[in-house]
């Protein structure tokens, strides 16, 4: 599962979410309690309808608390 996860961050740090969902729904499906694999889909389904600006450097702002 470390490889998959470890596939879903590049996925995600190229911006590939469709790519990085599935690398994480992968390591879920395994491991269903894997709390960062859930909340980098939450993020990738954020980014899907609101893209980060192209000078993105692969960080991620909280919105809410």
């Amino acid at each position: 599962m470390i490889q998959q996860f470890e596939a879903g961050l590049r996925a995600y740090r190229t911006q590939r979410w469709e790519d990085a969902i599935g690398r994480f729904a992968q390591v879920l499906e395994a491991m269903p309690g894997d709390q960062p694999s859930r909340l980098y889909v939450q993020r990738c389904k954020s980014f899907m309808t609101r893209p980060p600006p192209l000078d993105w450097d692969g960080a991620y702002t909280m919105q809410t608390k």
